[in-house]
């Protein structure tokens, strides 16, 4: 017998997984997330989570650049981008294929996460964050395994 998900239920935890990642990297001072996203592209750390708009390379490279209205707007755009895809990929990670080849892939799903999250925050907080993911998804997990 398979277990039936309702798309409802997946979109509310992908909501709560932005609202997650959200209030975490809001927290974070904008120089420091600036420069932690920009170590993590130079570092090629970044090669999962492509990050269009205020994250690009040109637009991190002009932030220091702004001021008033502008760097707020700056932030926020960049806070929520941010969020938004690292969200998008835990949340994939979470829903996604478990059979996978390479032995990159085959990492248990813990693992996968806080290695994506350790590219943009330190290792402590990419645990914490990554455990109350796996909290949000949990009832998801007893209903695959028990389908099964």
């Amino acid at each position: 017998m398979q277990a039936i998900h309702p798309q409802a239920d997946t979109s509310d935890k992908k909501q709560a997984l932005y609202n997650l990642f959200a209030a975490y990297i809001h927290t974070i001072p904008l120089e420091e997330l600036i420069e932690s996203v920009d170590r993590a592209r130079r570092d090629a750390q970044l090669r999962y989570v492509v990050i269009y708009g205020a994250a690009c390379n040109y637009c991190l490279g002009r932030a220091e650049r702004l001021d008033g209205s502008y760097l707020r707007t700056f932030a926020l755009d960049l806070k929520e981008q941010l969020a938004q895809a690292l969200a998008a990929f835990v949340s994939s990670i979470l829903v996604g294929p478990r059979k996978r080849l390479d032995a990159e892939s085959a990492a248990p799903p813990l693992r996968q996460i806080v290695d994506v999250l350790q590219q943009v925050m330190c290792a402590h907080d990419a645990e914490k964050l990554a455990i109350s993911v796996l909290e949000i998804y949990k009832d998801g997990y007893r209903e695959e395994r028990s389908s099964k």
